[in-house]
């Protein structure tokens, strides 16, 4: 392309509403929003009551409502304050807090001993 063409084509894109991209960084003004359901995450502190064969516990609140908790590979464990593994977390009668999403999957969970 010769720059005649060059500038009639930037001239008919700019009679036309749009304007040539010049480089890597173009916005488009005129683009749809798009969003994203995220999904519901919940914090829930309590004991643990009972810790299952597999990835669940059961943890029992203030108000003694039982909650069942799984966990997968992807959950994180903190004891006080520090990275932990689910062995130092998960424990029979511990105190922990979990941010658990709206399946009951537990995203993090933080037991503080002190």
């Amino acid at each position: 392309m010769n720059l005649k063409n060059a500038t009639l084509s930037g001239t008919v894109l700019a009679l036309s509403g749009f304007a040539p991209v010049v480089g890597a960084a173009a916005i488009a003004s005129n683009a749809p929003a798009i969003s994203y359901e995220l999904s519901e995450e919940k914090e829930v502190s309590g004991s643990i009551s009972a810790v299952g064969m597999g990835a669940s516990f059961t943890l029992t609140d203030a108000e003694d409502n039982v909650h069942t908790i799984s966990t997968n590979e992807k959950t994180s464990y903190m004891l006080d304050g520090e990275e932990a593994t689910r062995a130092q977390v998960i424990v029979k009668g511990a105190d922990v807090r979990a941010k658990v999403n709206q399946d009951g999957l537990a995203v993090r969970v933080h037991r503080v001993t002190e």
